[in-house]
């Protein structure tokens, strides 16, 4: 829900500082691959939603692994911000938290095995 009102400044309550945040820049370009830290949080959150002139992330399904792990199916709607270009994509989030805070966030495409025992 924060991502989607732009509230960055719950992020900043909720990550751990040396956060390391693994993304896909094959899909949405000026991505660079891997960001570390707040301040990589930051500007991944700058350039991301600057390409965006709506987004709108839904979470499809939610397992916890482990304590300390989450696999999220994650829905994100958005229109380009310069091309008004409507994308759809179906996305996996591997989040590792330590001391209550997220500390790590890993972006990846879903293959069919994985959309499949989510039910989607």
């Amino acid at each position: 829900d924060a991502w989607n009102r732009g509230d960055i400044s719950w992020f900043e309550e909720s990550v751990a500082d040396d956060i390391e945040v693994v993304t896909l820049p094959e899909l949405f370009p000026d991505i660079e691959a891997v960001y570390c830290g707040f301040a990589g949080f930051r500007k991944f959150w700058n350039v991301f939603r600057d390409a965006w002139s709506s987004i709108d992330i839904e979470v499809q399904h939610l397992e916890l692994l482990s304590d300390h792990h989450i696999f999220a199916l994650v829905r994100f709607d958005g229109v380009g911000r310069g091309s008004g270009v409507e994308v759809s994509l179906t996305f996996i989030q591997w989040l590792t938290f330590r001391d209550q805070k997220l500390a790590r966030l890993e972006v990846e495409m879903p293959d069919q095995k994985e959309l499949e025992l989510a039910d989607l």
